[in-house]
């Protein structure tokens, strides 16, 4: 079923009274609806998506208290005593490691960035902001607890909503999809979408050509600008002014697609088939003039056939 068909031509435009180019797609947007069909994605397919469920983090992120620094971390007991040092140094944690060392009271550990917090660590001081000799560390000034740490679920909480329903994927969302250990996303359906360029002048570019035709250039225009992942777009190609053959066009597209896009024919001259062929199919039409030379011309027209 094609939702709506928004059908674009050449003329002048030299009258008042004309619609500009928003005022036309609120009209055309009017008669089409969102697709209901829903299907699930992999991680890796789902850019150029639309979600139709809201998205949530099955996990906190960060997932653990993180280092936000390459730096010393200080013990709760010395963050409590305002303490400068001189601290032992007590080990290393880098991002990604397993291993904690046990930590006491005038002990520090060298954490870097991204690196699991201890959990006797109050603070964590940057390395411009110590003075390290041998294994004896000392800080400029007393740590505030919580110094440079990224606390657990600081960006998300757990079961935290971190998509909308409705929205239009994109990197950025890839990136908190996978941070937050996605592997599948629920999309709307692809919009069924097809492209039919009208007129006996036309022929597709590197067939062969008449010497009263020209190359079709809208079809392969509407194609670029419709190229998306959430579109399944299907290419019809060119038809001629003959309205019986206009008509089983149209009427099996609206069998067939959501959205049926045609180039020329509403101009209203005799060549001119598209809207009459439209209604012989069944469907419904609404003809509007455009403030655009060229351009002029454009119908949007609906039909519930399937």
């Amino acid at each position: 079923m094609w939702e709506g068909l928004v059908l674009f031509t050449e003329s002048v435009c030299d009258r008042p009274g004309l619609l500009g180019v928003d005022a036309a797609l609120k009209i055309a947007r009017g008669v089409v609806a969102p697709v209901a069909g829903k299907e699930t994605v992999a991680l890796r397919a789902c850019a150029g998506r639309i979600t139709i469920v809201p998205v949530v983090s099955e996990i906190p992120l960060p997932p653990f208290d993180q280092s936000a620094v390459d730096g010393y971390g200080i013990h709760a007991g010395d963050v409590a005593a305002a303490s400068t040092g001189p601290f032992q140094l007590a080990g290393k944690v880098v991002a990604g490691s397993f291993a904690a060392p046990g930590l006491a009271a005038g002990e520090v550990v060298r954490l870097l960035t991204g690196a699991a917090v201890p959990k006797r660590v109050a603070a964590v001081v940057m390395e411009e902001r110590a003075t390290a000799r041998e294994r004896n560390v000392t800080i400029e000034k007393p740590a505030e607890a919580g110094l440079n740490i990224r606390r657990s679920g600081e960006d998300v909480g757990i079961r935290s909503e971190i998509i909308e329903a409705g929205t239009l994927i994109d990197a950025r969302h890839v990136a908190i999809l996978s941070a937050s250990g996605a592997t599948h996303v629920k999309v709307r359906r692809r919009v069924r979408v097809a492209v039919l360029s009208t007129g006996d002048e036309l022929t597709r570019p590197g067939g062969s050509r008449r010497p009263h035709q020209i190359y079709d250039s809208n079809g392969p225009m509407l194609q670029a600008l419709f190229s998306s992942p959430a579109l399944e777009l299907r290419m019809l190609g060119c038809c001629p002014d003959d309205p019986k053959r206009l008509t089983r066009q149209i009427a099996r597209a609206a069998r067939t697609f959501d959205l049926l896009i045609c180039s020329g024919g509403v101009s209203g001259s005799d060549a001119d088939h598209v809207v009459s062929s439209v209604l012989a199919a069944g469907g419904s039409c609404e003809k509007l003039s455009l403030a655009l030379k060229p351009g002029k011309p454009l119908a949007v027209h609906l039909s519930t056939r399937r």
